[in-house]
């Protein structure tokens, strides 16, 4: 029986397939693994409607005054980030860049005076997007569907930690795919199901969160949903780091 605004996912979102085995109970959900693909995911499948309802206290409780998060390792990391991947991109003209689940606005303020970055991003999460919009970023609410954009805008798209949380996995990277120009990149960082650490932590490992994260990816499996979206090439997808993360990089 599904729960309250949910329903069963009985197809498997990457291969389609029905044959799904138990791997691990939380919160009342049920995860899975496709027998047929190996991809796991949340078969008590919530609306979108719910998802944001559960989503909104997350990011400030009612009441409660927005505290950023990180600080000056934190901003280390993305200026080298930025310094990373601008030099995927040619340096005659600025890369316009667009960023899914901006937040408090810590990657778009890494490049804010960086003259090979034109970038944007949106988020639906208020307080952290309203401290992004006080830093004087270019952040807006809302989400990659809702924004209207039209095709083959974009040279880079960054999603980063957010890609596990989105209500349709294939959808969303159709979108992606649709607003980048020809040649454009993807850049996202999502759990890996299959890092150590996870085998490790097992029942207890901290991104085994539903209904928050539906979506448990590998390299494997993320690189299979990226090229299914029509990437034409996977540049780098890995999970070899300290960090439980998958990154990958893909070209349309």
């Amino acid at each position: 029986m599904a729960l309250p605004e949910h329903t069963i996912l009985e197809h498997c979102p990457l291969c389609n397939g029905t044959k799904h085995k138990p791997w691990r109970e939380k919160d009342g959900y049920h995860v899975v693994e496709c027998e047929d693909c190996s991809f796991i995911f949340i078969q008590d499948y919530p609306s979108a409607d719910y998802l944001r309802k559960f989503y909104a206290p997350t990011y400030q409780p009612e009441g409660d005054t927005f505290i950023p998060a990180g600080g000056f390792l934190r901003k280390l990391k993305y200026l080298a980030f930025s310094k990373w991947i601008a030099s995927k991109f040619p340096k005659d003209k600025p890369i316009k860049t667009f960023e899914i689940g901006c937040g408090q606005g810590d990657f778009l303020s890494s490049v804010k005076d960086n003259p090979r970055f034109d970038a944007r991003g949106v988020d639906y999460a208020e307080a952290p997007l309203a401290y992004a919009q006080s830093r004087g970023l270019n952040a807006q609410k809302g989400d990659i569907q809702s924004m209207g954009i039209e095709d083959d805008t974009f040279d880079l798209v960054v999603a980063l930690h957010v890609l596990e949380h989105v209500h349709d996995l294939n959808q969303t990277l159709g979108e992606i795919y649709r607003i980048l120009r020809p040649g454009g990149m993807l850049f996202a960082i999502v759990p890996s199901v299959t890092h150590f650490k996870a085998k490790i932590a097992g029942q207890s490992w901290k991104y085994l969160g539903p209904p928050g994260h539906m979506w448990y990816l590998s390299p494997q499996t993320f690189a299979k949903f990226v090229t299914k979206a029509g990437f034409s090439e996977i540049l780098h997808c890995s999970h070899f780091y300290h960090r439980a993360h998958v990154r990958i990089l893909a070209k349309k």
